[in-house]
């Protein structure tokens, strides 16, 4: 699963990565694709940003 507790800079590039492939869904007019990659960033920012780090 994803950790709170790795380095910044691999937490932003894998919340990144679905974010930029959102974008490049809608811009090629995939919703459902778009709509999918959206979800997945926003379950990736919730996993690696706002719960505790150290398993609390």
């Amino acid at each position: 699963m994803l950790n709170p507790d790795w380095p910044l800079a691999l937490r932003l590039l894998l919340t990144a990565l679905p974010c930029a492939a959102a974008i490049w869904f809608f811009s090629s007019g995939s919703v459902l694709g778009g709509a999918v990659f959206t979800a997945l960033t926003g379950w990736a920012f919730n996993a690696l940003f706002m719960r505790p780090p150290g398993g609390g």
